[in-house]
């Protein structure tokens, strides 16, 4: 087989004949005057190729390597004598130069996405978990206020409302190690949220959907797990790793890295936000035991926030459940009442604690002196209408 070689000396080329002799490539020169005789084990030898082309590069030695340019139908002949004796590494780096540089693009794209997705969603959580219980609690909560304060201005606090929450989280009986600030959201949003470090956030929308005070409890109960679960602080610490895998492996996180990074970051943070939720359900539902509170009003308020959307909210939720960052309202009912009915110790004499009662009667009897009041109705009718 005819080819090109080069002594790694000079560029001049010269002619050569190949021969396969078994364990080395032999390379002899065309012209009956040319001293070139060489042999080349094929353990040593790389492989290099340009593409579908038909031509191969073999090299041999230390910088600056000996090399023979094959070109024609024979070329990928060479190719595979050689790959032969190499290692597995060599014989994937074969394949890899041979790919079409399309499809090399888009199964580098594959790698590196699937990468970033396993990080994403296996091992950033496990790193979360474990850097948020060397942090402590007032680090926490430090960041949490810095947080609260940069989204305050969307919260219309009623601060008398709010020490009337607090008293009501105290009648409850509940117990956490952070030092918990309840804020009474004026707005009809049918909301709650809670920030790292204690901070609890309820809105009006929601209050008024309770009919009884246990309902509310339970909402409490739910919050503050949250708070002692660490929750928020979790979903942080996943997002800074997120973003740090993405520096190392692109180099380049405010380019195409950071478009990759947020739509897995906002799939990651919402299934482990619907994760969150039942967690939070379930160990609120713990809390209630503890103070003897009726187990069943957090599946009641379950119920009428999913009665309270009309027909067409409810499918849409309904299709919409993997994007959902809280569990459909029914699922929820499903497992609250599954764990009461495996569970004997919710079998107990719940009662009303008077305190908790009395505050959230006051908060309801507020709405409806609202009603009462000619201006405010009129400004209830108005706001009903743009709902």
């Amino acid at each position: 087989m005819d080819a090109i070689y080069f002594d790694g000396h000079s560029s001049k080329p010269h002619s050569v004949i190949l021969k396969d002799q078994f364990e080395v490539l032999e390379i002899k020169g065309l012209d009956a005057s040319s001293d070139i005789e060489r042999y080349w084990p094929y353990s040593d030898i790389t492989v290099e190729s340009f593409s579908r082309s038909q031509k191969t590069l073999l090299s041999f030695g230390d910088f600056p390597p000996e090399r023979v340019e094959i070109t024609g139908e024979h070329a990928d002949m060479f190719a595979k004598i050689v790959l032969q004796h190499a290692s597995n590494i060599k014989q994937y780096e074969y394949k890899i130069t041979k790919m079409n540089p399309n499809r090399l693009v888009a199964t580098s794209l594959v790698v590196l996405v699937s990468v970033i997705s396993f990080y994403v969603f296996f091992v950033a959580p496990y790193i979360a978990e474990q850097a948020v219980k060397l942090i402590p609690i007032s680090v926490e909560t430090k960041i949490g206020e810095a947080m609260y304060n940069n989204m305050s201005y969307i919260v219309d606090v009623d601060s008398v409302k709010s020490k009337k929450l607090e008293a009501f989280y105290e009648a409850c009986g509940f117990e956490s190690e952070y030092d918990i600030r309840i804020d009474y959201a004026s707005d009809v949003m049918v909301n709650a949220f809670a920030v790292p470090g204690g901070q609890i956030v309820v809105y009006e929308g929601l209050i008024r959907e309770t009919e009884s005070w246990d309902e509310l409890a339970a909402l409490m109960g739910h919050e503050l797990a949250h708070v002692n679960q660490r929750h928020s602080f979790k979903q942080i610490a996943r997002g800074v790793s997120s973003y740090l895998i993405i520096s190392v492996l692109t180099g380049d996180v405010a380019g195409a890295s950071s478009v990759i990074l947020d739509y897995a970051k906002q799939i990651h943070e919402l299934a482990n936000s619907r994760a969150h939720e039942r967690e939070a359900d379930l160990v609120g539902m713990e809390y209630l035991k503890a103070q003897n509170i009726r187990p069943l009003a957090m599946r009641d308020l379950m119920q009428r926030l999913m009665s309270s959307q009309d027909s067409v909210t409810v499918q849409i939720e309904s299709n919409l459940e993997y994007l959902s960052t809280h569990p459909l309202s029914k699922n929820r009912i499903a497992y609250i009442d599954k764990m009461i009915e495996n569970d004997n110790s919710f079998n107990y004499d719940y009662f009303d604690k008077a305190a908790a009662k009395s505050i959230w009667l006051e908060l309801k009897a507020d709405f409806e002196s609202e009603y009462k009041d000619p201006e405010k109705t009129e400004e209830h009718k108005v706001e009903s209408e743009y709902e």
